[in-house]
Protein backbone atom coordinates (compact mmCIF):
# COMPACT_ATOMS: atom_id res chain seq x y z
CA UNK A 1 0.00 0.00 0.00
CA UNK A 2 1.48 3.36 -0.96
CA UNK A 3 2.46 5.78 1.79
CA UNK A 4 -0.39 8.24 1.10
CA UNK A 5 -3.02 5.53 1.56
CA UNK A 6 -1.55 4.65 4.96
CA UNK A 7 -1.95 8.27 6.03
CA UNK A 8 -5.51 8.57 4.77
CA UNK A 9 -6.47 5.26 6.38
CA UNK A 10 -4.93 6.33 9.69
CA UNK A 11 -6.63 9.73 9.52
CA UNK A 12 -9.97 8.06 8.83
CA UNK A 13 -9.58 5.65 11.73
CA UNK A 14 -8.57 8.47 14.07
CA UNK A 15 -11.53 10.65 13.15
CA UNK A 16 -13.93 7.71 13.39
CA UNK A 17 -12.55 6.80 16.81
CA UNK A 18 -12.87 10.40 17.95
CA UNK A 19 -16.50 10.56 16.82
CA UNK A 20 -17.64 7.06 17.77
CA UNK A 21 -15.31 6.04 20.60
CA UNK A 22 -15.25 2.31 21.32
CA UNK A 23 -17.96 1.56 18.75
CA UNK A 24 -15.51 1.82 15.84
CA UNK A 25 -15.59 -1.26 13.66
CA UNK A 26 -12.89 -2.62 11.38
CA UNK A 27 -14.75 -1.33 8.32
CA UNK A 28 -14.83 2.45 8.61
CA UNK A 29 -17.90 2.97 6.46
CA UNK A 30 -19.91 0.10 7.96
CA UNK A 31 -21.67 2.25 10.58
CA UNK A 32 -22.68 4.91 8.09
CA UNK A 33 -25.80 3.66 6.31
CA UNK A 34 -27.06 6.94 4.86
CA UNK A 35 -26.92 6.90 1.07
CA UNK A 36 -27.59 10.65 0.87
CA UNK A 37 -24.68 11.85 3.01
CA UNK A 38 -22.31 13.71 0.67
CA UNK A 39 -19.31 13.22 2.96
CA UNK A 40 -19.69 9.41 2.99
CA UNK A 41 -20.16 9.36 -0.78
CA UNK A 42 -17.03 11.50 -1.17
CA UNK A 43 -15.00 9.15 1.02
CA UNK A 44 -16.25 6.13 -0.92
CA UNK A 45 -15.36 7.86 -4.18
CA UNK A 46 -11.87 8.65 -2.82
CA UNK A 47 -11.36 4.98 -1.88
CA UNK A 48 -12.46 3.87 -5.35
CA UNK A 49 -10.12 6.37 -7.05
CA UNK A 50 -7.22 5.29 -4.79
CA UNK A 51 -7.79 1.65 -5.68
CA UNK A 52 -8.14 2.37 -9.40
CA UNK A 53 -4.92 4.40 -9.47
CA UNK A 54 -2.95 1.98 -7.27
CA UNK A 55 -3.79 -1.36 -8.87
CA UNK A 56 -1.98 -0.85 -12.21
CA UNK A 57 1.23 0.10 -10.41
CA UNK A 58 0.97 -2.98 -8.20
CA UNK A 59 0.24 -5.24 -11.17
CA UNK A 60 3.27 -3.88 -12.98
CA UNK A 61 5.62 -4.59 -10.06
CA UNK A 62 4.19 -8.05 -9.35
CA UNK A 63 4.32 -9.04 -13.01
CA UNK A 64 7.89 -7.79 -13.40
CA UNK A 65 8.94 -9.66 -10.25
CA UNK A 66 7.34 -12.88 -11.46
CA UNK A 67 8.93 -12.57 -14.89
CA UNK A 68 12.29 -11.81 -13.28
CA UNK A 69 11.99 -14.91 -11.08
CA UNK A 70 11.09 -17.00 -14.13
CA UNK A 71 13.97 -15.41 -16.11
CA UNK A 72 11.55 -14.34 -18.84
CA UNK A 73 12.80 -11.05 -20.23
CA UNK A 74 11.25 -11.12 -23.70
CA UNK A 75 7.78 -9.52 -23.84
CA UNK A 76 4.96 -11.90 -24.74
CA UNK A 77 1.44 -10.46 -24.83
CA UNK A 78 -0.29 -13.79 -24.14
CA UNK A 79 1.86 -14.45 -21.07
CA UNK A 80 1.36 -10.84 -19.94
CA UNK A 81 -2.45 -11.11 -20.17
CA UNK A 82 -2.50 -14.57 -18.58
CA UNK A 83 -0.46 -13.44 -15.56
CA UNK A 84 -2.67 -10.37 -15.15
CA UNK A 85 -5.81 -12.51 -15.32
CA UNK A 86 -4.47 -15.00 -12.76
CA UNK A 87 -3.50 -12.12 -10.44
CA UNK A 88 -6.98 -10.61 -10.77
CA UNK A 89 -8.61 -13.95 -9.92
CA UNK A 90 -6.36 -14.43 -6.88
CA UNK A 91 -6.96 -10.87 -5.66
CA UNK A 92 -10.72 -11.18 -6.11
CA UNK A 93 -10.76 -14.44 -4.16
CA UNK A 94 -8.76 -12.80 -1.38
CA UNK A 95 -11.16 -9.85 -1.30
CA UNK A 96 -14.12 -12.20 -1.03
CA UNK A 97 -12.71 -14.48 1.65
CA UNK A 98 -10.65 -12.13 3.86
CA UNK A 99 -13.13 -10.38 6.14
CA UNK A 100 -11.31 -7.33 7.54
CA UNK A 101 -8.36 -5.00 7.03
CA UNK A 102 -6.91 -6.32 10.30
CA UNK A 103 -6.39 -9.70 8.65
CA UNK A 104 -4.77 -8.15 5.59
CA UNK A 105 -2.41 -6.10 7.75
CA UNK A 106 -1.57 -9.29 9.69
CA UNK A 107 -0.48 -11.15 6.56
CA UNK A 108 1.34 -8.15 5.10
CA UNK A 109 3.11 -7.55 8.41
CA UNK A 110 4.21 -11.16 8.80
CA UNK A 111 5.46 -11.57 5.25
CA UNK A 112 7.18 -8.19 4.99
CA UNK A 113 8.87 -8.55 8.38
CA UNK A 114 10.26 -11.97 7.49
CA UNK A 115 11.35 -10.75 4.08
CA UNK A 116 13.06 -7.60 5.38
CA UNK A 117 14.72 -9.18 8.41
CA UNK A 118 15.74 -12.62 7.17
CA UNK A 119 15.14 -13.50 3.55
CA UNK A 120 16.23 -10.44 1.54
CA UNK A 121 19.50 -9.70 3.39
CA UNK A 122 20.60 -13.32 3.35
CA UNK A 123 19.64 -13.88 -0.29
CA UNK A 124 21.49 -10.73 -1.39
CA UNK A 125 24.53 -11.75 0.70
CA UNK A 126 24.38 -15.21 -0.87
CA UNK A 127 24.28 -13.69 -4.33
CA UNK A 128 27.49 -11.78 -3.55
CA UNK A 129 29.54 -14.29 -1.51
CA UNK A 130 28.06 -17.84 -1.64
CA UNK A 131 28.86 -18.56 2.04
CA UNK A 132 27.08 -21.22 4.13
CA UNK A 133 26.18 -18.88 7.01
CA UNK A 134 23.89 -16.88 4.77
CA UNK A 135 22.22 -20.11 3.61
CA UNK A 136 21.39 -20.99 7.21
CA UNK A 137 20.02 -17.49 7.82
CA UNK A 138 17.90 -17.80 4.67
CA UNK A 139 16.59 -21.19 5.80
CA UNK A 140 15.75 -19.68 9.20
CA UNK A 141 13.77 -16.89 7.50
CA UNK A 142 11.85 -19.40 5.38
CA UNK A 143 11.15 -21.46 8.50
CA UNK A 144 9.84 -18.38 10.35
CA UNK A 145 7.60 -17.62 7.37
CA UNK A 146 6.29 -21.17 7.30
CA UNK A 147 5.45 -20.92 11.00
CA UNK A 148 4.11 -17.36 11.25
CA UNK A 149 1.80 -17.28 8.21
CA UNK A 150 -0.16 -20.37 9.36
CA UNK A 151 -0.42 -18.74 12.80
CA UNK A 152 -2.12 -15.73 11.22
CA UNK A 153 -4.48 -18.06 9.35
CA UNK A 154 -5.14 -19.95 12.59
CA UNK A 155 -6.06 -16.63 14.21
CA UNK A 156 -8.59 -16.02 11.40
CA UNK A 157 -10.16 -19.42 11.98
CA UNK A 158 -10.25 -18.95 15.76
CA UNK A 159 -11.80 -15.48 15.51
CA UNK A 160 -14.58 -17.01 13.43
CA UNK A 161 -14.86 -14.02 11.14
CA UNK A 162 -16.20 -11.76 13.87
CA UNK A 163 -15.39 -8.18 13.06
CA UNK A 164 -17.09 -6.48 15.97
CA UNK A 165 -14.67 -5.12 18.55
CA UNK A 166 -11.72 -7.16 17.28
CA UNK A 167 -9.50 -4.18 16.46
Amino acid sequence: MPRGEHRSFAAGRLSAFKNRGENVQSDLLHKYQSKDDILILTVRLAVIVAVILTVPVLFFTVRSSLFELARKTKFDLCRHVLVTFVLLVIINLLVIFIPTMKDIFGVVGVTSANMLIFILPSSLYLKITHQDGASLFLALGIMFSLVSIPLVIYDWVQSGGSTEGSD
